[in-house]
């Protein structure tokens, strides 16, 4: 995979002993044909999002009860909503897909994320 285009970004990943905040380098994205919100003083904020990297990035799972892995972003957060591999070519490389998460949905969900 040419990794050119590829710069570090903050993921966090929460296991059973906490949360580990890792440096991912990957080519990060705004997903085609979405939405996006404009922000009152013209600013575009996107509301989905898609990397690629050499990384696996983690999805949640209901099964295990496993949180997403978040990406930060121009100062926000996105929820990791899938995750694949693509190893049919010698570009090997995962291709994850995420989705911006509310401010209110970070104070609610895990109640810790004032010192995000």
């Amino acid at each position: 995979m040419l990794t050119i285009w590829h710069k570090p970004y903050t993921v966090k990943r929460y296991t059973t002993d906490g949360t580990v905040e890792l440096t991912v380098r990957m080519n990060v994205q705004p997903a085609k044909n979405q939405d996006h919100q404009n922000e009152p003083h013209g600013e575009s904020t996107f509301l989905r999002l898609v990397s690629f990297g050499r990384v696996k990035i983690h999805s949640a799972d209901e099964h295990t009860g496993q949180a997403a892995d978040r990406l930060l972003y121009h100062g926000r957060w996105y929820d990791c909503t899938s995750c694949i591999l693509w190893e049919h070519t010698g570009l090997r490389h995962y291709e994850a897909d995420w989705v911006e998460i509310p401010p209110y949905g970070l104070e609610q969900e895990r109640g810790h994320y004032d010192t995000i």
